[in-house]
């Protein structure tokens, strides 16, 4: 399940193709709730696991952050790599933060922290 975005319907079409493209069947549907949970409450259980992990996110480049300090140039080859792996986490969990969660921002200023290290 994912937001009625151009953006997802894109990407949904795409994959459809790819399943008919290998011999396969796929249909693509709006789906809406009618009893139980609102668009507001699935919106706020997205933004509730993406704040989770913008919160690990931050904790780690802290952490980062940190050690690189206290380290001198030549033990630093293993934290540049660290920083790498981070900038690929934050890639992720942006492509799942389809409503814009409240840590967002805190994760964007700990990755210009890092990056500026």
């Amino acid at each position: 399940m994912l937001p009625n975005t151009p953006e997802s319907i894109r990407n949904f079409r795409l994959l459809r193709e790819e399943i008919v493209a290998d011999g396969g069947e796929a249909t693509l549907c709006v789906a809406r709730f009618v009893d139980g949970m609102s668009d507001t409450d699935m919106v706020a259980l997205f933004d509730r696991d993406r704040d989770e992990e913008y919160g690990g996110f931050v904790e780690t480049c802290q952490g980062l952050e940190g050690r690189w300090g206290g380290s001198d140039r030549t033990a630093r080859s293993p934290l540049v790599a660290e920083r790498v792996r981070l900038f690929i986490r934050l890639e992720e969990i942006l492509g799942r933060d389809f409503f814009s969660a409240s840590q967002r921002e805190a994760a964007m200023q700990a990755l210009e922290r890092i990056a500026g290290l």
